[in-house]
């Protein structure tokens, strides 16, 4: 029996598993060095695999930027052109109110077209106005590992509008005035 924060964990030897068992094994031959290679040729093969140390998938995913990423950072930008002060961040709230929320608005970091703050808060970068403009093309995929990291960028260039399609006015997102 052990105690985890004033709560009692009971082991039942029947079910117990031993986590040695059930980790991924690995040839002990095999270097860290030579794990790392695997892991990269991996990534650069277009197919998944495990990584020989913990056992995690290893793929890399093309995220496309998709044009509900093009609203929220043309609608980030018209907010924060009428922000009180260089201080402020923006809520996602705020951005997506009425809305479905949407987790793609995180993406938009590895392109690096706007800034994480607190959770939940943004603002765009001068590349995220530019682009928000029509005044730069981004890189059409970014190719994220694990969710988390982005390894690269196509070297497809595509413009808001091409982003936005038919479906959005990027003047119209722009210069509305979101209400608080």
């Amino acid at each position: 029996m052990s105690r985890t924060r004033d709560k009692e964990i009971v082991i039942d030897p029947r079910t117990w598993v031993d986590p040695f068992e059930i980790l991924p094994t690995s040839d002990e031959e095999t270097t860290l060095q030579e794990s790392i290679v695997q892991v990269a040729d991996i990534l650069e093969s277009s197919d998944s695999g495990k990584c020989v140390c913990c056992g995690q998938t290893i793929k890399l995913y093309p995220r496309k930027f998709s044009n509900v990423m093009g609203k929220f950072l043309c609608k980030l930008v018209s907010l924060w052109k009428h922000r009180k002060s260089n201080k402020d961040w923006i809520s996602i709230r705020r951005i997506n109110k009425g809305e479905k929320a949407s987790s793609d608005a995180s993406y938009l970091v590895h392109w690096k077209l706007v800034k994480r703050g607190k959770v939940g808060l943004y603002r765009p970068t001068r590349k995220g106005e530019k682009f928000a403009k029509g005044l730069i093309r981004v890189p059409s995929h970014a190719f994220v590992y694990n969710g988390k990291f982005c390894l690269g960028l196509s070297n497809k260039l595509v413009s808001i509008d091409e982003v936005l399609g038919e479906k959005f006015n990027r003047n119209e997102l722009l210069n509305t005035k979101w209400t608080k």
